[in-house]
């Protein structure tokens, strides 16, 4: 029988558009797994689940103090938080929609990351619960108010984590009542051994091109493909034979998906933990954690809109318009024999 149960476990120190407010931890339960939700920035804090001897130890690496707005490590990291209202890149921070120019709150030099330096992630979020025999789900509810982070347009978002015996959803829904631009995505530090290096995790991408980038990380306009390249993970391989040879650093880079089922499938030969993405976004950020303490200790598969798509019509369309709804669902599948 899946299970919820609810904890206090702090207050936030507030921030523009909300004072200080109480936050709750949120932990599910069904079957095997075991999951932890905050309410600040709708974060996954914790994923126990076993291994082939059946031990369970959590995948999900935290990334700092959670409800302290202020402290940097966190900031860097927004481990396992709801990103929004834009993931990853928007070049300049602005971008033209209806002959209208919108001009962002920058974070990363002159260009937006992850929604601006009070993203989603800094938000304490309102929280429903349920469970039946097979599964248990958190409902978690945000309002942004027309401008924020300088977005157009008033938008409601909701977000379930739905916890069954072998896997964990994301269900993302949100409307607006002014045209503006939505990319949702989860930011996740996944480390399936439970703790060390990830280069000797084995992971298999959809993915016959990616997102070329500058040195800013932000698209030059070609989808470039990997055949050929360090970024051929079209046969499961491990990950620390494709760093670059030069700087021994990873990725910070998105995949376009061939499909829009099944994106990557990440295991951990020591353990026997094996992961399964599938979803229905067009890209997959693969980030390989080399900015955090220590780096290469965990990696992100955001499932999400192309970056910077809002400036780059070619990679498709990010718009929201009032009488349409957004929707994205990311499921995370595990096995471990």
């Amino acid at each position: 029988m899946a299970a919820v149960e609810t904890r206090a476990v702090g207050t936030s120190r507030g921030h523009a558009g909300q004072a200080p407010t109480s936050v709750e931890a949120i932990e599910l339960s069904a079957g095997d797994l075991r999951a932890e939700v905050w309410t600040y920035g709708a974060t996954l804090v914790r994923l126990d689940v076993p291994d082939r001897g059946g031990e369970r130890s959590n995948v999900i690496r935290s990334q700092g103090e959670l409800i302290a707005d202020d402290v940097p490590s966190y900031r860097r990291g927004c481990g396992g938080a709801t990103i929004g209202r834009y993931a990853n890149r928007i070049a300049g921070s602005r971008f033209e929609l209806d002959g209208m120019v919108h001009r962002l709150m920058p974070n990363e030099g002159v260009n937006q990351l992850h929604g601006g330096p009070i993203g989603f992630d800094r938000s304490v979020w309102d929280a429903t619960t349920s469970s039946d025999h097979d599964s248990a789900t958190v409902e978690l509810a945000l309002i942004s108010a027309a401008g924020d982070q300088g977005f157009p347009g008033r938008l409601e978002v909701r977000i379930k984590y739905i916890l069954d015996s072998t896997s964990i959803s994301f269900d993302y829904a949100a409307t607006t009542d002014a045209p503006t631009v939505v990319a949702l995505t989860n930011h996740a530090y996944w480390n399936l051994a439970g703790g060390g290096h990830v280069g000797g995790h084995e992971l298999q991408l959809s993915s016959s091109r990616y997102v070329s980038i500058d040195a800013d990380r932000i698209p030059t306009g070609e989808l470039a493909p990997v055949g050929g390249t360090r970024f051929d993970f079209r046969r499961a391989d491990a990950i620390g034979r494709h760093l670059d040879p030069e700087t021994g650093r990873g990725f910070d880079h998105c995949f376009v998906l061939d499909g829009r089922e099944v994106a990557a499938t990440l295991s951990d030969p020591s353990s026997g933990r094996r992961m399964t993405v599938t979803t229905d976004q067009p890209g997959i950020q693969l980030y390989t954690a080399d900015h955090i303490d220590p780096p290469g200790s965990a990696l992100c598969l955001e499932a999400e809109v192309l970056p910077d798509t809002p400036n780059r019509p070619e990679f498709g369309s990010a718009v929201l318009r009032p009488g349409e709804t957004y929707r994205q669902t990311t499921r995370h599948a595990f096995d471990w024999s």
